[in-house]
């Protein structure tokens, strides 16, 4: 390692710098590129009719996000930026580290909702990040989870007449078979 490296590397462990805030930006266009592309491809199979305005939006998006992508790694002229990517996905750089445990969360909360429903899944999810993560006392997780859930199902359920989605386990219990 030369001296410009280990001089770059002495940055105290908090501290951000350019160089990593570039690699979360670039990761994060690189997600968004992706989540596109597939949209794109499941948008081809929807009628004619309906695949209109997924394309009208998502086509201009997804050649801006190409166009961002390739601008960005042409300006970056860091040798180091490969470097600072391996760091990224190894854990060391404390931003990246919190996107990917919040994008952890995300997911579980996702699964949740798939498996017990929105009620649940919103519930469990709150709570968990509040009390866990945000390390706030219990009763004010448990307060805010059961209002929030509760000012939800009145919104939706009586306000709007939306019925949220119940999840596969209460279909299962009422009787469909969905496994």
């Amino acid at each position: 390692m030369s001296d410009q490296e280990n001089k770059q590397e002495s940055h105290t462990p908090g501290e951000t710098t350019r160089n990593d805030l570039f690699v979360l930006e670039l990761c994060f266009l690189i997600f968004l590129l992706v989540v596109v592309t597939i949209a794109i491809f499941e948008a081809t199979t929807y009628k004619i009719v309906s695949s209109r305005t997924p394309f009208v939006i998502m086509i201009p998006l997804w050649i801006l996000l190409v166009v961002q992508v390739v601008r960005s790694a042409r300006t970056s002229g860091d040798q180091t930026l490969w470097h600072r990517a391996m760091r990224a996905f190894r854990g060391r750089n404390t931003n990246f580290r919190k996107i990917n445990s919040l994008a952890g969360w995300i997911v579980a909360l996702g699964v949740t909702i798939q498996i017990f429903g929105h009620y649940i899944g919103i519930a469990s999810f709150m709570f968990i990040i509040m009390w866990l993560v945000a390390k706030q006392k219990l009763m004010t997780s448990i307060l805010v989870t059961l209002v929030t859930t509760g000012v939800i199902y009145l919104l939706f359920e009586h306000g709007f007449g939306i019925d949220l989605y119940r999840g596969m386990f209460f279909r299962y219990l009422a009787g469909y078979r969905v496994f």
